[in-house]
């Protein structure tokens, strides 16, 4: 099978959906199929060719939208010349704004099936990144979009199960098929303690290590982690490392400063290479995953690949990867109960490790190869009934 694949986003961003599309493209060649990637490239310029199965268009900065985000701009007529020489069964979308209308003008130009795949949960970001005067009408404007390119296609994709309904909520009438988030699991399952995180901070072997994977934006309730460390610490040896980067950096520093806990809050930055964050995981003692906009949180199941307990606050996409008490603990979206449910993983030694062990087990299911298999059977699904209404 061939599928070309759109996005609005691409190396070197580094989030949920672009590690999930560069998986997927890996683990759809290894089982024989032909990938091409259409992303945004880091300048204005025009795309020139494919290479090595990526084809780099146009872009713009896209303002509203977290720092490092463009929007690809190229006509489509310039993309299927620049794809002459690719054939294609089938457009898989990732993103409902820019990249949607190019890889809708592509597939109907190549006279191919459409799917998209609605990897966040893009109105609750109007207040956050939107125009300050409006966050309403932004988020109806967003939603409306959403509704739109969905409905054009042929297919969409909801990566958990809560966000079934809400797409329906959007009023999106196109077939909803779930297929959740694949994950390196092979890499993350090999985690282990090693030391060498707590050696690179300075952390005690006696401490509780407290591991956060993520953009550190407001989106992701982030501002929640510093006083749940702060409570934590009443009663445990406690310190938090933090994986990423995002527009609250300076805004945590300043909290843990003025809580007097600068010392055991550390920022570890983006880490890019698998095997690395696998030694984060390792020599961590608890995950804590506070956002509340993720549509199923590819790090919790990296984290559970991992064998470590869980505790994530009860929301959307959280809701799917974690079972309350089984593979992990939610929470309420604040501070104290975080801690408290934290706290339940760090004092209960047999918790953790049940916690951890049917989290270990749940991760399977997200290998990004029994992932790439469920996209398969929905692509022949779709491909099959599409020849059938062309024949009938």
């Amino acid at each position: 099978m061939r599928i070309a694949h759109f996005a609005d986003s691409y190396f070197p961003t580094l989030d949920g959906t672009v590690t999930f599309l560069d998986g997927l493209a890996r683990s759809l060649q290894a089982q024989g199929h032909r990938t091409v990637l259409v992303v945004p490239n880091e300048k204005k310029r025009l795309s020139r060719r494919v290479e090595n199965d990526v084809l780099h268009v146009g872009s713009l900065a896209f303002r509203f939208a977290p720092p490092g985000y463009r929007a690809t701009w190229e006509p489509a007529i310039h993309v299927n010349s620049r794809l002459r020489d690719v054939e294609v069964d089938l457009v898989h979308i990732h993103s409902p704004f820019a990249a949607a209308y190019l890889g809708l003008h592509f597939a109907s130009l190549r006279r191919v099936p459409a799917v998209l795949t609605y990897h966040t949960l893009f109105p609750a970001y109007a207040a956050l990144y939107g125009p300050r005067w409006g966050s309403k009408m932004w988020a109806k404007v967003i939603t409306r979009r959403s509704r739109q390119v969905a409905n054009r296609c042929d297919l969409v994709i909801a990566n958990s199960k809560p966000m079934i309904p809400v797409l329906e909520g959007y009023g999106i009438t196109a077939p909803i098929q779930l297929i959740p988030i694949g994950i390196n699991h092979d890499v993350f399952a090999q985690a282990r303690p090693t030391g060498v995180v707590r050696r690179r901070f300075g952390i005690a072997s006696e401490s509780k290590l407290i591991l956060y994977v993520g953009r550190i934006g407001t989106e992701k309730s982030v501002d929640l982690l510093v006083p749940m460390l702060k409570d934590l610490r009443d009663r445990f040896d406690a310190e938090v490392v933090l994986c990423g980067q995002g527009g609250q950096v300076a805004a945590l520093k300043q909290t843990a400063a003025h809580l007097g806990i600068s010392d055991r809050v550390h920022f570890a930055g983006v880490i890019r290479d698998p095997h690395e964050l696998a030694r984060y995981y390792g020599d961590a003692d608890a995950f804590v995953f506070p956002s509340q906009t993720d549509t199923f949180g590819a790090v919790v199941a990296e984290a559970q690949a991992a064998g470590l307990p869980v505790v994530a606050v009860g929301v959307l996409g959280s809701k799917a990867t974690v079972e309350d008490g089984v593979t992990g603990l939610l929470a309420e979206p604040n501070p104290i109960d975080l801690s408290r449910q934290v706290g339940r993983v760090l004092s209960e030694p047999a918790l953790a490790e049940r916690l951890g062990a049917a989290g270990r087990r749940r991760a399977i299911e997200y290998s990004a190869g029994a992932i790439a298999s469920r996209h398969v059977d929905a692509y022949n699904a779709l491909l099959h009934r599409s020849a059938a209404l062309t024949a009938a």
